[in-house]
């Protein structure tokens, strides 16, 4: 059981999945301000620490604060990759996503980091994560 919000959970990788997302604050290393989710810090240093982004694309003209940013960046935006159900070659891994989401609507895409379910839209996982496991929300709930 959590000890925050008394919310319970079957499983402790369940507990600590639960207290990461909803319990954890993420802490500017530029200006210590705390945010409640990482995409809030992100974006609160894309803002506030702009002409702080040192480390440089050498592919593009994007900048980033930490190296495993850019290699994500890499990864997503510079490295070929092939479909795996058609072997279509693309030149970066969004351009295969969008071609899979157009040519292959019904194959699974996106995969549950808990256990191996897997779904072609973002929005089931999300939905998946909060009934099977408890993480989340339920924001994406429709019903």
């Amino acid at each position: 059981m959590c000890t925050i919000c008394e919310q319970i959970f079957q499983h402790e990788d369940y507990l600590n999945l639960h207290m990461r997302h909803q319990h954890t604050t993420w802490k500017c290393s530029y200006c210590s301000k705390e945010f409640p989710y990482s995409r809030n810090l992100r974006d609160h240093q894309n803002e506030a620490h702009a002409d702080l982004r040192h480390i440089s694309c050498t592919k593009c003209d994007e900048k980033f604060f930490k190296r495993e940013h850019l290699n994500q960046h890499t990864k997503q935006f510079h490295i070929p990759v092939t479909c795996e159900l058609c072997a279509e070659p693309f030149s970066c891994r969004s351009d295969m996503t969008r071609h899979r989401l157009a040519e292959h609507p019904k194959e699974p895409i996106h995969k549950c980091t808990v256990c191996d379910f897997r779904a072609s839209r973002k929005r089931t996982i999300h939905t998946h994560h909060f009934r099977k496991h408890g993480i989340g929300k339920g924001r994406y709930l429709v019903y």
